[in-house]
């Protein structure tokens, strides 16, 4: 039996979130889509934000959402209310307030910018600002702090010198036996994607530069006898999750 073949493989949905309205999907459920392929074109308004929370500091709750229900396009409120301590961009419509105490204004800007497919995968249920990416991957548990999930290529080669970076693994996640701050600030300017460390527990010190995982030492043996050698693979490394995922090939 091939070693990539020893460990079974799991469904995986990917989540692709983007705004219902001044959105265009490119894609249909069912279409087989390429790592790379645009699947939604979006055209939005910038939304200006104006924090206004030390000028209604110690308001009453109730006070508070009498200005948001009343700020409605109405900015000569703000002016009664707070004189030249607010202003309002000329061309700017104001919208409300957030949960923030923020002004909401609509600039009349607009911006365009393209969602691409991070993976292989079949395009699965759409719903009004979303769609599922779903593909095939092994699963390797991780352990690490804070909420990056991160796409990257990877070829599971084990590095061990800071010489062993160069700008060829830029978009890839490595997988480091060893690790200090030299290294990943080595590896933040080649345009690395993230640090797995194999076999040795992380300075938390580090932690901040580059999303950083721990993987065990028999976790990684278990990979390297599950993958085809030399093969670089699309990795999805999901930190919140605790989940290193290697995509079916």
């Amino acid at each position: 039996m091939p070693a990539f073949a020893t460990l079974a493989s799991h469904p995986i949905a990917w989540i692709v979130s983007y705004p219902v309205n001044g959105s265009e999907v490119l894609v249909t459920s069912g279409e087989m889509v390429t790592q790379g392929q645009r699947i939604v074109e979006i055209k939005e308004e910038d939304l200006a934000l104006i924090d206004i929370s030390h000028l209604v500091y110690g308001w009453t709750e109730p006070k508070k959402q009498i200005l948001r229900e009343q700020l409605e396009g109405k900015p000569e409120l703000l002016h009664h209310l707070f004189g030249k301590k607010v202003t309002i961009p000329e061309q700017g419509v104001v919208t409300g307030l957030d949960e923030f105490m923020r002004v909401q204004i609509r600039t009349g800007v607009f911006r365009e910018r393209t969602l691409y497919s991070p993976v292989s995968a079949r395009v699965g249920e759409l719903k009004p600002g979303t769609m599922r990416l779903h593909f095939q991957a092994w699963e390797f548990p991780i352990s690490g702090t804070g909420m990056a999930k991160v796409w990257g290529n990877g070829d599971f080669r084990l590095l061990q010198r800071i010489n062993d970076l160069h700008f060829s693994q830029e978009g890839q996640l490595v997988f480091c036996s060893r690790i200090d701050r030299a290294m990943v600030a080595k590896a933040a300017a080649v345009g690395v994607k993230g640090i797995v460390v194999v076999g040795n527990d992380m300075n938390l010190n580090l932690e901040g530069l580059l999303p950083m995982a721990f993987l065990s030492s028999a976790a990684f043996q278990e990979l390297e006898h599950t993958i085809k050698p030399q093969t670089t693979y699309r990795l999805l490394l999901n930190i919140k999750a605790c989940r290193l995922m290697v995509v079916v090939q």
